[in-house]
């Protein structure tokens, strides 16, 4: 657990670039530093790459630590003799109407019950007791993977059937060839008509899922601290147009962080997140005419959702007053 902690704090403090790159030179780079544990565990390791196979536009560092969550995972809940295959190649999203590049890792592993598999994107899952005695927890892994892909504006989807392995598989939006000389023109800060948002988590590896998730909003920029006196000083000096907050930190809590940015602001979204929903805290929310308190841990689609509603009523509220 610690390790995939200092790997989300890794990925949260390393400066984010983009730059076109083959998916698959990162994916050969994961096999090789991992094929001595899979050589110590009695397990073939493979690697396949089809030929053709378009850039995309990433960061290595994150994309690095993502693919690498999937195969340490497939390795260490795949038996000796078993089998863990890395393929990289071509899609198409019928969606969007465009191409993607497609990275699966399969194992011959335990798998995974049909039921469980909307849970194991969640914060420190495990299938059952048994399988966290004999094989550990599957501890921020997956977590970590979906964080990274989110932010590449990609998907990741698991099938599987318990004994018979599981199959994870990440999607990336390929990069046109047109695309590639514009793609360090989108590292920039943007124009001033993005929508502010503060999250503030004293669990950096949550803030770091936070952000991930609300990267893929369109026209956002994000502050991420770990602490309530540090978001109110950020607040006393510029507004933000969403707050979301975790309820129970040391220093400054979250619903007295919120009532002094009411103060300052009365138009700011205000969005709690909590493991300690009561009526009190409820009432608190009330008063403070705060919409949403979102318990943990929060799904991916749930914290877009409801952050998309709220800079959308925030709005409302601006053209009202004007």
């Amino acid at each position: 657990m610690v390790e995939r902690i200092g790997i989300l704090l890794a990925v949260h403090s390393h400066a984010s670039v983009s730059v076109p790159l083959a998916l698959s030179d990162v994916a050969a780079q994961v096999v090789e530093k991992r094929r001595a544990d899979a050589v110590q565990s009695g397990i073939e390791l493979a690697f396949h790459n089809e030929s053709d196979v378009p850039l995309v536009s990433g960061d290595p560092y994150q994309l690095e630590h993502a693919v690498a969550c999937l195969v340490d995972n497939a390795i260490k809940f795949t038996p000796t003799g078993g089998r863990v295959e890395v393929q990289v190649s071509r899609d198409y999203d019928k969606a969007t109407e465009k191409e993607t590049v497609c990275l699966t890792v399969s194992d011959t592993g335990i798998g995974i019950p049909e039921a469980e598999l909307e849970r194991i994107f969640t914060g420190f899952y495990q299938v059952d007791g048994s399988t966290t005695r004999r094989y550990g927890g599957l501890g921020l892994g997956l977590t970590v993977a979906q964080a990274v892909v989110t932010k590449h504006r990609g998907r990741i989807e698991a099938n599987s059937q318990p004994g018979g392995g599981s199959k994870f598989a990440i999607s990336l939006p390929a990069l046109s060839p047109e695309g590639e000389n514009d793609v360090r023109e989108q590292n920039g800060e943007g124009d001033d008509n993005l929508y502010n948002i503060m999250v503030v988590d004293d669990e950096e590896y949550i803030t770091m899922i936070l952000q991930g998730a609300l990267e893929t909003l369109p026209n956002c920029r994000i502050t991420a601290v770990a602490d309530g006196q540090e978001a109110l000083v950020a607040f006393k000096k510029r507004a933000f147009d969403l707050l979301i907050t975790d309820y129970k930190m040391p220093h400054l809590d979250g619903m007295t962080l919120a009532t002094h940015v009411r103060r300052l602001y009365p138009q700011t979204a205000i969005i709690i997140l909590t493991a300690y929903s009561d009526d009190m805290l409820r009432e608190q929310a009330r008063r403070l005419s705060i919409r949403h308190i979102l318990d943990k841990p929060v799904e991916f689609s749930e914290i877009r959702h409801v952050a998309a509603e709220a800079l959308e009523q925030t709005e409302i509220n601006d053209e009202e007053e004007r």
